[in-house]
């Protein structure tokens, strides 16, 4: 129930999680770099299964598109078979909400790929006796949402759709903790035809304090995810289905996670790109059909996308990565789920405000073509059963790393006492880092954030566009 990425966007994260470092270790903070520039030799998450004799095989989005470039082939794929390139559609312009009744669906095509995958390697496994890795990813529930109007349908009607109980900006948030941009773009639409059509249709993304979309506008943008939520999970079960068609889905470890979290209008955020909990906090459910003690089961100890790694290999009986990898086997808790293994986990997120005087830092602070060298900021934050902690670090651009001894940007403390991971409203609403009352607490968790974080860079990483 408490699963955490540790870089609340897609490149950043998935290059930590499938190299098994950290991103101080991949210096990945951008859609510039891969792993592979700091680590050329680095074994990858499925590179490691394919050194141990597994047919491995991808399809769609799973290494973030060019980073690393050609989705790591050869290293990280077997070549029987070329890997499935996605390319995503989506809606025109700035929209990001465009329902058709028979739209071009790239996550579909992705799907059959890797069905198709699975029968090769499984016939190949039969001959060879080679178990299999394969790999899909998908690019929904990503913006925009050009989704199948089958999807929308499976909703109330618009005008019942919720709204986010706490959708103004968090009270004495620093505004570098904030972003006014959604995927880089600072303003976003809605089509011209939907109600009310004598309301603009596009609008400037909020800024803090109480500024935030129309109520009618936010409830199509939660409509949008939500049907691309639903689109995502037929997918997932026609993979499911074929697994149990071919009689293996109980000799075949299923793992199911995201990237990073996402923002529905809470604190008037949408999407990622920022340390709150609901842009950290992801999905992550993992069916082991030879650990019986787990089958649905939830666990209270915490999880970071990190751990994946070393886990996978401890339930495929592996021998223990390479050393550099980082994270934690977390697969003892498949034969005790009360069992608390970890209960800190710690996530990153760099910013770039804007120099010029008078300008806040939270307009257009978005560091994804920003090389390493030139970030502004890095914000470091620590998440413990009862707390979220965050500092906002300077950076020192000389050696690619957070200057840890001056004067931060900013600090955050939020009360998660009474948070059963269960729940996505009602957390983080009063930044309470100044508040007398919780300064032993704040110093505390400053403390342990430091001894989990502070590292000293080897130097910046090359930049591959110069």
């Amino acid at each position: 129930d408490f699963a955490y990425t540790n870089f609340a966007i897609c490149s950043a994260s998935r290059n930590s999680f499938l190299s098994g470092r950290r991103p101080d270790k991949t210096q990945v903070y951008n859609f510039i770099n891969s792993f592979r520039d700091v680590g050329p030799d680095w074994t990858s998450l499925p590179e490691f299964f394919k050194k141990n004799n597994y047919t491995t095989l991808g399809a769609g989005k799973l290494y973030h598109p060019g980073h690393p470039p050609n989705n790591d082939e050869p290293k990280s794929w077997s070549q029987d078979r070329p890997y499935i390139v996605q390319h995503p559609e989506g809606c025109k312009g700035d929209i990001m909400f465009c329902p058709e009744e028979n739209p071009r669906v790239d996550d579909l095509k992705m799907v059959q790929g890797a069905i198709d995958n699975l029968h090769y390697a499984l016939n190949k496994s039969k001959e060879s006796g080679n178990p299999f890795f394969i790999g899909l990813g998908f690019h929904f529930p990503h913006l925009s949402h050009l989704v199948p109007t089958w999807t929308v349908n499976k909703y109330p009607d618009v005008s019942q759709i919720a709204l986010s109980p706490d959708r103004y900006a968090t009270k004495d948030l620093p505004p570098i903790a904030f972003t006014a941009e959604i995927d880089g773009k600072p303003q976003v639409s809605m089509p011209a035809d939907f109600e009310p059509k004598s309301e603009p249709h596009t609008y400037a993304v909020p800024s803090p304090g109480n500024d935030t979309f129309p109520e009618w506008f936010q409830r199509y943008f939660r409509l949008g995810y939500y049907s691309a939520v639903t689109l995502t999970d037929y997918h997932v079960g026609m993979m499911l289905d074929e697994l149990k068609k071919l009689g293996i889905e109980n000799d075949t470890v299923v793992v199911f996670t995201g990237d990073h979290g996402w923002q529905l209008g809470g604190h008037t955020e949408w999407a990622k790109h920022t340390n709150f909990e609901l842009a950290l906090h992801v999905p992550l459910l993992i069916k082991a059909p030879h650990k019986p003690q787990s089958q649905g089961q939830h666990t209270q100890s915490f999880a970071e996308l990190v751990d994946l790694y070393r886990t996978l290999a401890a339930l495929a009986d592996l021998p223990a990565p390479e050393a550099g990898v980082d994270g934690m086997d977390l697969s003892p808790l498949f034969d005790d789920p009360t069992r608390v293994l970890k209960n800190v986990t710690t996530s990153q997120y760099s910013r770039c405000p804007s120099t010029k005087p008078g300008v806040p830092a939270w307009v257009l602070n978005n560091c994804e073509q920003v090389p390493a060298d030139k970030i502004g900021a890095m914000g470091y934050s620590i998440r413990t059963p009862q707390w979220r902690y965050t500092v906002w670090f300077k950076w020192n651009q000389a050696q690619c790393q957070a200057d840890w001894d001056s004067a931060d940007l900013g600090r955050e403390l939020y009360d998660h006492r009474t948070d059963t991971g269960m729940s996505f409203n009602g957390f983080e609403n009063e930044n309470l880092a100044s508040d007398p009352a919780h300064a032993d607490v704040a110093q505390e968790l400053h403390a342990l954030l430091l001894l989990h974080v502070r590292s000293t860079s080897p130097g910046c990483p090359p930049n591959p566009l110069l």
